[in-house]
């Protein structure tokens, strides 16, 4: 009788050893949410799709269904009651500058900034930006994948970031942020102006240049390129009309991004800049404003991104105090001038439109005034579809650019299954009211200044993961 109670002990141990081994070794049911009684604006269509569910699965889109959602695993089941609103994909800012924002100063008062004061204000935009819907931005500078892997490993709160490391300019060029005091590192051995020995910005002249700073973008993390080939407002030591960069140098880059099997991105507004740079093989021109038709019909014809910052050609810019004075002024005077023509050639030609505030030297409350403002006068120029889809889906399609260099292969822009769960919540039908995301007509009088986040937008999610919830 003892050896039979001694052998059933054994089996009891040994069974009790073997499932304990598989719980630890076990994955651990999936975290689902479910998303009720909602109208969906997928980021593509024209319309509401109306009483719809969305399962949620971990961090990425399970099922989109317009009948209830039954789920078994209810321990593990988040339910949300949307209560009828609006359910979109998360935002996406095509061109934004996560280093320059949220502070009064002009660019060249970086050259008084730490590291860490830069740091800081990096972390400061990235929370704006996640707070106001937009779970994704792509960074056009100055910014490396710092401050992405702490956002990506939810130590900070932000969006995805697509970083572009250093902007490449050439001497005296868009992003020359010298003053004319300090010297040139092509000319001496020396560098004396911060943001070049911080790596922001590469001053580069011929195509062995360009190729190292480019190489070295994409080393230190970068997801894309981004150049400046032309003039620019912000700038001091470059007017306007200048061509920035020979055409081999553009190439130059190009074929180095393209071999990291992802593009560059140029800052061009004129004419012959734009062209430089379609032809040179350039998939994304920021800004472009200054453009002709002819240069318009390039951009369709190579299948480019254009990253128009309309805000810019508000009159109201030149209230600011850095936009609205000295050289800088008589340079945002001649801008919205030379603008006058692009909101008719863009209805004309419909290129692939993303969404782009590009706010830099403004004061945090001040840069939520622009950002807004920049909203409605996209929304006004190019419709209300067109503003919501150039935010969402298309933004979503120029993220893939970046191919088998992208950090985040899923869908974005979308409410499909197998889209990541970068999802939004809103009062009101936004292909119908642009203010609910945020929109606003004046950037800097007639409505009072606002605090961080709408009301109108109670609920984020970001990867699966929930960042603002005032449904309760």
């Amino acid at each position: 009788m003892n050896i039979l109670k001694s052998i059933a002990t054994l089996m009891v141990s040994a069974i009790l050893t073997t499932t304990l081994v598989v719980a630890q070794g076990a994955e651990p049911l999936p975290k689902l949410t479910l998303i009720s009684n909602v109208n969906i604006f997928d980021g593509v269509n024209d319309k509401l799709h109306e009483g719809m569910h969305v399962l949620v699965k971990d961090n990425l889109i399970e099922t989109v269904s317009d009948m209830p959602l039954a789920v078994s695993q209810t321990d593990r089941v988040t339910k949300i009651d949307g209560g009828g609103r609006t359910l979109m994909p998360g935002l996406i800012d095509s061109h934004v500058h996560l280093t320059f924002s949220g502070t009064p100063d002009a660019i060249p008062a970086r050259e008084a900034m730490q590291w860490d004061q830069l740091g800081g204000t990096q972390a400061l935009n990235a929370r704006e930006f996640l707070m106001d819907g937009f779970t994704t931005v792509r960074d056009a500078g100055a910014c490396y994948d710092g401050i992405k892997k702490l956002v990506d490993r939810d130590l900070l709160v932000g969006p995805r970031i697509y970083p572009s490391g250093g902007i490449l300019s050439q001497t005296s060029g868009h992003a020359d942020w010298r003053t004319v005091s300090q010297r040139n590192p092509n000319l001496t051995p020396a560098r004396d102006n911060n943001l070049g020995r911080l790596g922001l910005m590469h001053l580069v002249d011929g195509v062995d240049r360009v190729l190292a700073a480019t190489r070295q973008n994409l080393a230190a993390g970068a997801t894309q390129i981004k150049m400046t080939t032309g003039g620019g407002v912000s700038s001091t030591l470059d007017p306007l009309h200048t061509f920035q960069f020979l055409p081999e140098e553009i190439e130059a880059a190009v074929r180095a991004a393209k071999d990291w099997d992802t593009y560059v991105m140029v800052h061009a507004y004129t004419d012959e800049t734009v062209m430089r740079s379609l032809q040179a093989g350039v998939l994304c021109i920021e800004h472009g404003q200054m453009m002709s038709d002819e240069a318009m019909k390039l951009l369709v014809e190579n299948g480019a991104f254009l990253s128009p910052n309309m805000a810019a050609i508000s009159e109201e810019l030149l209230q600011h105090p850095v936009y609205g004075q000295g050289i800088i002024g008589k340079k945002t005077r001649q801008f919205i001038d030379g603008s006058q023509n692009f909101v008719k050639l863009v209805n004309k030609h419909k290129p692939k439109v993303v969404y782009n505030t590009d706010v830099v030297a403004t004061d945090l409350v001040g840069s939520r005034g622009v950002r807004d403002n920049n909203l409605w006068v996209h929304a006004k120029s190019f419709g209300n579809l067109n503003a919501l889809r150039a935010m969402t889906s298309v933004g979503g399609e120029l993220a893939q650019l970046t191919g088998k260099h992208n950090p985040y292969p899923h869908k974005l822009g979308v409410i499909e299954p197998g889209a990541y769960a970068d999802i939004i919540l809103v009062d009101g039908n936004p292909l119908e009211d642009i203010t609910v995301l945020g929109a606003r007509p004046k950037m800097f009088e007639g409505e009072p200044r606002r605090d961080e986040g709408f009301k109108t937008m109670p609920f984020i999610m970001k990867d699966g993961r929930v960042y603002k919830n005032t449904l309760k």
